[in-house]
């Protein structure tokens, strides 16, 4: 007979927490030396007893619930500053993605269902076979991009030699430049380190206060004046960037009248210099724009990560804190006779005492997991908002600026794609935390009910 007296431990100069844990303890172990605890149904009804008269719990759910709370506070902010109001402009992939994200399988919290869930045949369970069905519309998709690459960007070759020829224009723009000349050249500046490349920036910022025509070369190149205005005043350059190329026209041929310049080119000239201009002007504000979209998802990551990392380290003490007040119980216990198997220590009482206080912990845990997983989910929507505004405003505006889009890989076909393989990364963690939460399932049958699959 099982001297349960011997094995409920008086604690002595133990934390707030630690008090709860040792006191969590002892209650479990009166109630098991109340029966017989070789019936595992006897048992499961103590178990079921204490999961509603857990006191552990809350001890770190206010910490956890203030976390999750800060984090869709942090979020939300996030959201309603980065997503612009798209007005009536057509949608371009949010019609197909987000009724794709609506369907995805979320982690299964509810233990036992987790479990039972696992149990089915890999390729049969709703994660598989939802995975499956975004690998298909991947591929459709990824083949639709490849079809409305313009055809001489198909050829890897032809691109490379392209993209090098341009980058060789601009760098000898960039040694044109009076201010850049001034500095030394681009090798030069390459070649300083960061505190030389700022002394010098200062020293050439006095310079141009002082003389700024003779580093801007506004007065023999209106081209490069009216570039300078464009560079330094973000609201004209917006205004001017959702002009028509008439209107355009107009605003250039304005800005050389207003500034008393005279251009002696052909309109032949005039023509291919303004293309060429919004063209530029154009590229650089979808280069912009993608800047900030992968910002943002820099940022909104990193807030959803420290929710992750705070939940790990709060269910990482908690749990150390079980198995600390386990191994001390179990260093506390006698030795008993065992018959011909020698003397030992009895550690089943202490052993269902510690499975039963830490089940009602994972199945929070498993809880506070999701939250996370939900929040992974509300970046990929704000990501699809903003890239599907970025369409809206740029792709199907003409072939120059398609292009342009297509240059940096920002079809929507494209962008659809990459969005599938995000969905089944998602789909893949919602799969991991399942797997666990059934995994504390099946310890806690195994252990405790005595149930064996």
């Amino acid at each position: 007979m099982i001297n349960f007296s011997v094995i409920i431990a008086q604690s002595a100069q133990k934390t707030t927490t630690d008090e709860k844990i040792s006191a969590q303890f002892n209650k479990t172990l009166s109630k098991l030396g109340k029966i017989d605890i070789s019936q595992s149904k006897q048992v499961g009804k103590v178990s079921a007893v204490e999961l509603t008269d857990d006191e552990l719990v809350p001890l770190f759910l206010p910490t956890i619930s203030e976390a999750q709370e800060k984090t869709r506070r942090e979020m939300e902010e996030k959201r309603k500053e980065y997503i612009p109001a798209a007005g009536n402009k057509p949608q371009q992939i949010d019609k197909d993605l987000l009724p794709l994200l609506a369907g995805m399988p979320e982690p299964i919290t509810n233990l036992p269902a987790a479990k039972k869930e696992m149990k089915i045949k890999y390729e049969e369970n709703i994660y598989s076979r939802y995975i499956k069905m975004l690998e298909s519309r991947q591929a459709q998709m990824e083949e639709a991009a490849r079809q409305s690459i313009p055809d001489d960007m198909k050829n890897p070759e032809l691109v490379k030699k392209e993209a090098y020829k341009n980058a060789a224009k601009a760098q000898q723009d960039l040694n044109n430049n009076p201010v850049i000349r001034e500095m030394g050249g681009i090798e030069n500046l390459k070649n300083m380190t960061p505190a030389q490349r700022e002394a010098l920036a200062k020293q050439m910022t006095a310079k141009i206060k002082q003389d700024p025509l003779a580093y801007t070369g506004s007065e023999a190149d209106p081209r490069k004046a009216f570039t300078k205005k464009m560079m330094t005043d973000p609201g004209y350059a917006a205004r001017y960037n959702h002009m028509t190329n008439q209107q355009k026209k107009g605003e250039y041929d304005l800005f050389l009248s207003e500034n008393g310049f005279v251009d002696n080119s052909s309109q032949a000239d005039r023509d291919k210099s303004m293309a060429d201009r919004n063209k530029t002007l154009t590229a650089m504000a979808i280069d912009k724009r993608l800047t900030t979209i992968r910002e943002h998802m820099g940022e909104l990551t990193r807030i959803a990560g420290l929710l992750q990392t705070r939940t790990d380290e709060t269910f990482n003490e908690i749990n150390n804190k079980i198995n600390k007040e386990y191994r001390q119980r179990i260093a506390a216990l006698p030795e008993v006779e065992h018959g011909e198997a020698g003397r030992g220590k009895d550690t089943y009482p202490v052993d269902l005492a510690y499975n039963i206080i830490v089940y009602p912990v994972n199945t929070q845990n498993a809880a506070s997991n999701k939250e996370i997983w939900k929040r992974y989910v509300d970046i990929l929507k704000i990501t699809i908002a903003e890239y599907n505004e970025l369409l809206s405003e740029y792709w199907g505006k003409d072939k120059t600026t398609d292009r342009l889009m297509a240059e940096r890989h920002l079809l929507p076909a494209g962008i659809s794609a990459g969005i599938c393989g995000e969905l089944i990364r998602l789909t893949k963690m919602a799969v991991s935390q399942t797997n666990q939460n059934a995994s504390w399932q099946r310890i806690y049958d195994e252990k405790v009910l005595s149930i064996y699959e």
